[in-house]
């Protein structure tokens, strides 16, 4: 009986965890008076995306009519997508798209040309430098 109430308990920890979690996804950074309708709008389009995935992080902040995007993707056309959907959103008259493609993992898109592998490599190694600071 108690393993039973300890998984019920678990179940109910991860559950609210979870939906807390989804709740504020994509994050919003946004400065004091802004409308709370655009904001909701602007989140709406971003996690509606075609393509927005487990892997995709985004961000945003509102500061007036301009709404600055941030965070990474995989596809670069998700990328493009959150600026033209946000742009299309009323009360919205500037978009600042800092998101940032990732590079392709080397290990599920391996070329069979040394070169491209090479470069893949070399590019994925400065990303984790500029991401880390180093």
């Amino acid at each position: 009986m108690k393993n039973r109430n300890k998984y019920s308990i678990s179940r109910l920890v991860i559950s609210v965890f979870a939906t807390l979690l989804l709740a504020v996804m994509p994050t919003i950074v946004t400065a004091q008076g802004v409308n709370p309708q655009l904001a909701k709008k602007v989140r709406h389009e971003l996690v509606t995306l075609p393509y927005y995935g487990v892997f995709d992080n985004l961000a945003y902040s509102i500061n007036g009519g301009t709404v600055t995007l941030y965070g990474q993707v995989v596809r670069s056309s998700t990328r493009s997508d959150a600026a033209g959907r946000v742009k299309r959103i009323a009360g919205v008259t500037r978009v600042v798209n800092n998101i940032e493609v990732l590079p392709l993992s080397g290990t599920t898109h391996l070329a069979s040309d040394e070169t491209v592998a090479e470069n893949l490599l070399l590019l994925q190694v400065d990303f984790l430098k500029r991401s880390l600071g180093l």
